[in-house]
């Protein structure tokens, strides 16, 4: 496997196909199918959005002369899917990622000569029966032959909401569970278990109508005896744009007085659906800006 990374895969994705786990994680954090809104949302969108294409740009009024910085794209359909995401970053080539009906199907890079996409993860779902469904993520060689399975996931559902997801070993036994329970106020808990290194994480995570964060808590190993956790609390204004985050960290059960943190955004400007067009970390010397394209 180190081999394939080093010959033709970029760093970003080479962590990918090393640990399935991260590419399951995607598939997570950007499908936004209402059947599994335990997917972060800290910063919703309003609106028929068809397109948005994201950049950075220096705060220094010295530094106006340099244009902005482009770091993401992404398309959906009429039915708020996402259909296409693209990742800007300097120095690599730009990684995408494609999705059907909401679902993530293709991960790969852009030759940097001929613009063309190289995919280099194809993701294959079977469904055995009505409430589960299995998916082979597969690496692609560079003339484009599916080549071994390097990640064997599931999803199961119930009476139309997802349950559980998970990661499957070589023997077929799941060793990455992700399973969740649908509460009242639109809470969702995560209970995420390692088996491979007896090890088991949780994380709740509370959302409101629009499936924006609340707030999000998270424990450490549960073996873990000074019982390390986080409560992240998310702030929004009358557009329900995101102007605050923050972290505390508890140790033995009681708040860790060194272990806070709190992200302020200021919003310099909105378009007429109320998403945000230009906002700043107070904390950082940037700005970031969206550009929407909307459905008519």
């Amino acid at each position: 496997m180190k081999t394939i990374c080093k010959n033709f895969v970029s760093a970003t994705l080479c962590f990918l196909i090393l640990s399935p786990v991260q590419a399951f994680a995607e598939d997570l954090k950007y499908s936004i199918s209402l059947t599994n809104i335990a997917t972060v949302y800290t910063d919703g969108l309003r609106g028929p959005v068809q397109s948005i294409t994201s950049y950075t740009k220096s705060a220094n009024p010295n530094r106006q002369d340099i244009p902005p910085q482009k770091t993401s794209y992404r398309e959906y359909d009429q039915a708020g899917l996402l259909q296409y995401h693209i990742k800007y970053e300097l120095g690599r080539a730009k990684t995408y990622f494609s999705y059907t009906d909401g679902k993530l199907s293709e991960i790969g890079e852009f030759d940097n000569l001929s613009e063309s996409r190289k995919p280099i993860l194809k993701y294959q779902y079977f469904k055995p029966s009505k409430d589960t469904e299995l998916v082979n993520v597969v690496l692609v060689s560079p003339l484009g032959d599916l080549q071994n399975i390097v990640s064997r996931q599931y999803a199961k559902m119930q009476n139309g909401l997802l349950i559980e997801k998970g990661i499957i070993d070589s023997t077929g036994s799941p060793f990455e569970i992700y399973s969740y329970e649908y509460l009242p106020e639109n809470k969702t808990k995560i209970t995420i278990t390692t088996l491979q290194y007896k090890a088991t994480t949780i994380e709740t995570y509370t959302a409101d109508k629009t499936y924006r964060m609340i707030e999000k808590f998270g424990m450490g190993r549960m073996k873990d005896p000074f019982h390390e956790g986080h409560i992240e609390k998310f702030s929004y204004d009358d557009h329900l744009n995101l102007v605050e985050s923050e972290v505390q960290g508890y140790r033995n059960n009681k708040p860790n007085i060194h272990d806070k943190n709190i992200k302020t955004y200021e919003i310099f400007s909105v378009d007429d659906y109320g998403n945000w067009t230009k906002r700043k970390l107070k904390s950082l010397y940037e700005y970031e800006m969206q550009e929407f394209r909307y459905y008519k």
